[in-house]
């Protein structure tokens, strides 16, 4: 896949940049999987076989009934005949889930099944939508602009790979409209609503309510542990925090928090949150998310290290 040809004569790594995850459903699981359903069905059919041609064999006209160990014979066939019929449903159901590849490259994502290419779309104005789908796209190169996939076995990381690799591609182009000053409308919640919209100077909602930049700022949080154990803390320093809250001096249309006033219902209305979160994050204080980003880095190499 990573160096299959496009009819434009580019490989996907010239299109959408070096490959960072790749994943696939094996077919050795549901190959060992069909044997064992052809064995079931083999001993399902001798044991029917059995009890029929015994209680043909047995049966008389007017005489006794026959022997109590020919029903006994076929109870457990019948049972293994209706086992193998439902057993070949779910195995007609994971024939259809092998061979299914995912690549998730740097700027775009390429999806295969069976070797075919099947869908293949850039990272530009797509949706990430953990709730419905994985990824939207309404770029595909192939197919319909939805990535989806059975997320079975080795796919099973497929869908944080997805969104990791999405989201700083996403952050970037909503950045790149805003300083050639066209506004960035994020997707609403529900397929054709509107979501939260900004501009160079102000974030607008969708019921028309707006907040200038100017007297917005943000907040950050040090939050460790969850539930009862949850502790909270304001921190000074952007390095030193893992949370932020963004709060405007709008008292008449903000809820009242710590700090300052709370911009009511705008983290509800887009699949797209954490890019909403980010790109806010950034015009309003972009020395605080580099601090915070390059700190978020720095622990998460010493985790990984």
């Amino acid at each position: 896949m990573s160096t299959e040809t496009s009819a434009t004569g580019k490989t996907a790594h010239e299109l959408y940049g070096p490959l960072l995850f790749h994943a696939e459903n094996p077919v050795r699981s549901v190959r060992r999987r069909t044997v064992r359903w052809v064995v079931l069905v083999v001993a399902a059919a001798a044991l029917v076989t059995a009890a029929v041609t015994s209680l043909f064999a047995l049966a008389e006209p007017g005489g006794p009934p026959p022997p109590w160990w020919v029903y006994v014979l076929g109870l457990p066939g019948w049972l293994l005949v209706l086992w193998s019929v439902v057993e070949l449903f779910r195995l007609l159901t994971a024939w259809r889930r092998v061979g299914w590849t995912v690549e998730v490259h740097e700027h775009g994502v390429v999806e295969s099944r069976f070797g075919e290419v099947r869908q293949a779309m850039p990272y530009s104005g797509g949706v990430i939508d953990p709730g419905h789908g994985v990824f939207f796209s309404p770029h595909p190169q192939t197919g319909d602009g939805l990535l989806t996939a059975p997320w079975k076995g080795e796919l099973r990381n497929a869908p944080s790979e997805i969104r990791a690799a999405a989201q700083p591609v996403l952050v970037q182009e909503a950045l790149q409209q805003l300083r050639a000053g066209k506004d960035v409308t994020f997707p609403g919640s529900r397929e054709g609503k509107p979501g939260v919209t900004l501009s160079a100077d102000r974030l607008t909602l969708p019921d028309g309510r707006e907040y200038e930049h100017a007297s917005s700022q943000v907040q950050y949080w040090n939050v460790t542990g969850d539930g009862d154990a949850m502790t909270r803390a304001l921190a000074d320093d952007p390095s030193l925090a893992n949370t932020i809250v963004f709060l405007t001096d709008d008292e008449a249309n903000g809820f009242r928090t710590t700090g300052g006033y709370g911009i009511p219902g705008w983290e509800r209305t887009s699949p797209n949150l954490t890019v909403m979160r980010e790109t806010l994050h950034f015009l309003l204080d972009p020395d605080g998310h580099q601090e915070m980003y390059r700190a978020q880095r720095a622990r998460q190499e010493r985790e990984l290290s």
